[in-house]
């Protein structure tokens, strides 16, 4: 009997289906069949399950949990590098294509071959031809990792990030030297059947998870889980220092690419040090402040937490030499209605506006933002608790309470005059007050004026 079941990946949708004889006591499942779906197509899908299975009707079970995993097996693991045992698969072929599928099945995570590399490790050097038209009749994608098969002229040794040594050894051909424009990729790791396009981004998601793979850090996940509060998003544990180096490194030599990949993920899919990492390349990158600004706008909706957003805006030093631009631009986000949008365009202005052209036009953003103005003081979020367990505005208030008490170091005048009529609540004033009580920059005679005037503001409201 086989059963299929349609899945979701972060590069579109596959339908994988299993054998399962039940003729024995104890059930026994193998998976034969895995292709991506192109355009929604099922039926093209379908007619080639009948033809690796040699049964006219398969059991589509996508909406009955029948089994207690979601899918077959678990793609969390399959998509971290973890590889399906070769014992859950059940290919049919002649011994030169098991060979050949079981060798394909080796090439590791984050890893290419070219076709001539595969040829050879698979005991047929003479045979490339042939070695490529088995790979290209693989029929459990994903799972034995045909797209890691690139041509030979897209493998380059000791170009690019530095990878392992060996016959896996040797960077891939990037594209991203200036030949290209965003959103483009050349066409030169070879065909796929789903797609060059579909090749590329899988192979870019896997090198750069390797990557980041490398640098985990259990305890200083826990540290990180405890702070900083998520919507989702799954921690590594990367220390931001090493972000910060492999963002530069990708930002000399491949952001396109990088960016292509990434632009292209459901959040939902990311790690969140792939989110910050984005993040990090969109202000490293060389680029044209036009561009730069379409890549700002494709990731300000991927942040939901304090901790992406800072890191983000504090690091947008490209801001200087067009603030003009960037103010208009940066409008939209605080009618958004969005908190960490709000968070986002709150940031930018404590980072790069806090200055004596642009202080009044900031102090009458932040007194136009409806989620400040009316009923708020939102306490603290439970540490290590999603963001979805936070008070309301908890971090809009927060952000702009950040602003406020560094305005009052950088443009004290215009500070105290603004502070006397502003229509804020309680809550972001206390906030306030508490951030430069604790701040260095603020004297303590301005301590004490700052805590005497809220304290008589709130108890006027």
């Amino acid at each position: 009997m086989v059963e299929y079941q349609i899945a979701s990946t972060p590069f579109g949708e596959i339908l994988i289906a299993e054998r399962t004889d039940k003729s024995s006591c104890s059930a026994s499942r193998k998976i034969i069949f895995l292709e991506f779906i192109e355009g929604g197509a099922l039926q093209p899908i379908l007619e080639s399950l009948k033809k690796v299975s040699g049964e006219e009707d398969a059991v589509d079970i996508s909406n009955k949990n029948l089994y207690p995993d979601t899918y077959f097996f678990s793609f969390d693991e399959l998509l971290n590098g973890m590889k399906i045992g070769w014992d859950r698969l059940a290919v049919e072929g002649t011994p030169f294509q098991m060979k050949v599928w079981r060798t394909l099945f080796e090439v590791p995570f984050g890893e290419v071959l070219s076709y001539s590399q595969l040829a050879q490790l698979a005991g047929y050097p003479a045979a490339v031809r042939a070695v490529a038209t088995v790979v290209a009749s693989n029929p459990v994608s994903l799972i034995i990792p045909c797209h890691r098969i690139v041509r030979k002229e897209a493998i380059v040794p000791d170009r690019g990030l530095k990878r392992s040594a060996g016959v896996f050894a040797g960077d891939l051909l990037f594209a991203g030297d200036g030949a290209v424009g965003s959103g483009e990729l050349l066409h030169h790791y070879g065909n796929y059947r789903w797609g060059w396009q579909t090749k590329s981004r899988l192979i870019e998601w896997e090198r750069y998870r390797k990557i980041l793979f490398s640098y985990m850090q259990q305890e200083y996940k826990k540290f990180s889980q405890d702070l900083i509060p998520t919507n989702g998003n799954t921690m590594l544990g990367v220390r931001l220092p090493q972000l910060r180096k492999i963002a530069t490194d990708i930002a000399k030599k491949n952001w396109r690419e990088f960016l292509y990949v990434y632009e292209n993920l459901d959040v939902k899919y990311l790690y969140f040090e792939e989110i910050m990492l984005q993040g990090m390349v969109v202000n490293a990158a060389k680029i044209e402040l036009e561009q730069r600004l379409e890549h700002v706008k494709r990731f300000v909706p991927k942040i939901d937490n304090w901790a992406v957003c800072d890191t983000f805006c504090c690091g947008t030093k490209w801001v200087a030499k067009h603030k003009e631009t960037v103010w208009t631009f940066l409008q939209p986000f605080l009618s958004s209605g969005k908190e960490f949008q709000i968070r986002f365009a709150v940031i930018m202005f404590l980072a790069n506006f806090l200055d004596k052209e642009y202080i009044g036009k900031v102090l009458n953003a932040l007194d136009g933002i409806k989620q400040v103005t009316g009923k708020g003081g939102g306490s603290a979020p439970v540490q290590g608790k999603d963001h979805a367990a936070t008070p309301d505005n908890y971090y809009i208030e927060m952000a702009v309470a950040w602003c406020l008490a560094t305005a009052a170091a950088k443009c004290r005048e215009e500070f105290y005059i603004y502070i006397g009529k502003t229509k804020l609540n309680k809550g972001v004033l206390k906030k306030m007050a508490q951030k430069m009580r604790d701040s260095y920059r603020i004297s303590n005679e301005d301590k004490d004026l700052i805590t005497e005037i809220v304290n008589h503001k709130n108890n006027c409201k």
